[in-house]
């Protein structure tokens, strides 16, 4: 039947006034009924909450069309969309079962550190479950191997009958975990604070829940210390140490319905949990009403699936390196413990990119540009790791260099005036020697080029390449301080690097190199390598220390210590001792 066109309009025209009556809860254009059997006839429709307790104000007619009020009292559909990361108060359900709840949260598994999925019981396992079945969010019907967020663990719901009348089983909780194999957050939808830890539930106290179907809602725990019967898939038992929730009607119409099973229960004012919702109460026709729930006490389903909800505020313990370049580029691993679901890594206050290795290892591939010693920090779910620690302060070095520090550079006047900005190096009478030692630098470097002193058009051509390789611009063929700076860089590391592959393999190998040059006064400087330093002295040899040697040294004093400068090797004296000589001292340590 077609609807009139004045029909619609004189619901466009007065929608928002007749809305905005109490207890109005739509307006549209259908079909009239008579005893809930819908007729040819058609009207405008006003919905009400309630039939019983129609509100005054709403019109007989609009636009001369009668108005039929109807009760309808919309409630929201459950939210089945898919989140990646994955969060707590999302929709989850057991690939095949035809019943999906909601995985109330991520949890750590106490044997392992690896992390789980939490739910109930009887949304896991409903229908038939066992561990290995997929689990999939948001649930579905039909398998989708996108939608599998991992595999059900083990569950903990009473099976054993008791001794004692009526002889059913008794338990603590209904509750279940199970893998995870999407990336995850330590969050719940919806709730804005961080949730950590646990507590106890204490009558009177005010809590919230985010469940699949309901959203967010807010509740005032009623009972506590209840012996409660709950059954699934025709099993009945007895909880214990259940509490109940009764909706906080001055903040939501609902606590719970169907399919909000399996959410936490949050104190509103610290963020602690303390339950797990698994029931609630319905009318005398069996339809949820959403004024009570019924939840376990959290620290009895930790301790039954063996699992921790307290995530530890991080701690750095080391940097390595601990300093860089103020243009940034070094690559810094971090090292502590509480790294797990890390959101943010910062230094010196600029969010940078990280790769999380473990609960105790955090690798930041560059670090940005900066000045100075800063805080790096890193932020996780238990909170934000302490500042104006020593163990974790980055000290960024003098990006501009005043003298060269490349052994095969060092020295040269001419050089170090181009790097300070008084001369460029263009083929106008430059000096052979240093133009040598340009060109020498470029044909190590792979580029083609004579080594004759002379800055011809084969010079030319390689500093062209060299620049546009670097991104140095103009990329012309001139060499000034930004390309003399970028070429010394690429053999700051010469002697010690030399010095690292000579003892590589040997019992004081070195490993590869974790830092850069440090200039530690005229003519020393040292480089962080796995397993210690190389120092370099005098820009003309460089001497291999170990991390055992290295600690002595440093406790020392360093340079300037009662060691002073190592002035060897480490050599090996026996089968159990070997030693390092320094200048003022020499370090007998054990074999390794």
């Amino acid at each position: 039947m077609d609807v009139p066109p004045e029909m619609t309009a004189a619901v466009d025209d007065n929608a928002s006034q007749v809305l905005s009556i109490a207890g109005v809860t739509g307006i549209g254009i259908g079909f009239t009924e008579v005893n809930g059997i819908p007729t040819d006839n058609i009207a405008i429709l006003v919905s009400v909450a309630d039939i019983g307790n129609i509100p005054a104000g709403i019109p007989e007619t609009l636009a001369g069309f009668p108005v039929v009020i109807i009760q309808r009292n919309v409630l929201p559909l459950a939210d089945l969309a898919r989140y990646e990361p994955l969060l707590g108060g999302v929709s989850v359900s057991r690939q095949g079962s035809i019943k999906g709840g909601t995985l109330g949260g991520i949890v750590r598994d106490n044997a392992t550190g690896e992390l789980r999925g939490l739910s109930n019981a009887h949304v896991f396992l409903s229908g038939g479950g066992q561990p290995g079945d997929p689990i999939l969010q948001p649930e579905s019907l039909l398998p989708n191997p996108a939608d599998v967020i991992g595999t059900l663990l083990r569950s903990s719901f009473p099976t054993t009958p008791s001794t004692m009348p009526p002889f059913l089983p008794i338990g603590f909780s209904d509750a279940a975990v199970c893998t995870i194999t999407r990336s995850a957050a330590a969050a719940i939808v919806d709730i804005t604070r961080p949730v950590n830890g646990t507590a106890i539930a204490q009558k009177g106290d005010r809590v919230m829940k985010r469940g699949k179907t309901t959203g967010l809602t807010f509740g005032i725990v009623n009972q506590v210390h209840i012996y409660q019967l709950s059954q699934f898939d025709n099993q009945q038992a007895e909880l214990v140490d259940q509490f109940e929730i009764r909706v906080d009607s001055s903040r939501s119409s609902m606590w719970s319905d169907s399919g909000d099973s399996g959410s936490l229960v949050v104190k509103v004012d610290t963020g602690e949990i303390v339950g797990l919702l698994w029931g609630g109460t319905a009318d005398s026709n069996g339809v949820p009403d959403g004024q009570f729930g019924y939840a376990s006490d959290i620290d009895n389903v930790a301790a039954d699936l063996g699992i921790s909800l307290f995530w530890p505020i991080p701690q750095i313990s080391a940097l390595n390196p601990s300093q860089g370049a103020s243009g940034g580029g070094d690559q810094v691993t971090i090292t502590g413990i509480g790294f797990q679901l890390a959101s943010t890594v910062t230094i010196g206050g600029v969010p940078v990119s990280f790769q999380l290795i473990s609960d105790s290892q955090i690798v930041v591939p560059k670090t940005p540009p900066g000045n100075g010693a800063v805080d790096v920090l890193v932020t996780a779910p238990g909170g934000t790791s302490l500042v104006g620690r020593a163990e974790s302060t980055f000290t960024y070095l003098s990006a501009e260099p005043t003298v060269l520090f490349s052994p095969r550079f060092f020295g040269d006047d001419v050089l170090a005036s181009c790097l300070s900005g008084h001369r460029i190096f263009d083929g106008s009478g430059d000096p052979p020697e240093s133009v040598g030692r340009i060109q020498q630098a470029l044909s190590d470097l792979g580029f083609t080029v004579s080594l004759d002193g002379v800055f011809g058009s084969d010079t030319d051509t390689a500093v062209t390449a060299y620049k546009t390789n670097k991104g140095i611009t103009p990329n012309d063929p001139v060499v000034g301080p930004e390309t003399i700076a970028a070429l010394d860089a690429d053999f700051a590391h010469e002697l010690l690097d030399a010095k690292a592959n000579a003892v590589a393999g040997t019992q004081f190998d070195l490993g590869d190199r974790i830092g850069t040059r440090v200039d530690l006064e005229d003519g020393f400087a040292t480089c962080d390598y796995q397993n210690g330093i190389c120092v370099e002295v005098g820009h003309v040899a460089a001497y291999a220390m170990p991390s055992s040697v290295q600690a002595a040294w440093v406790t020392a004093g360093g340079l300037s210590g009662t060691f002073g400068q190592p002035t060897n090797d480490p050599l090996i004296l026996d089968e159990t001792r070997s030693v390092q000589e320094f200048a003022s001292a020499a370090f007998v340590f054990g074999n390794v």
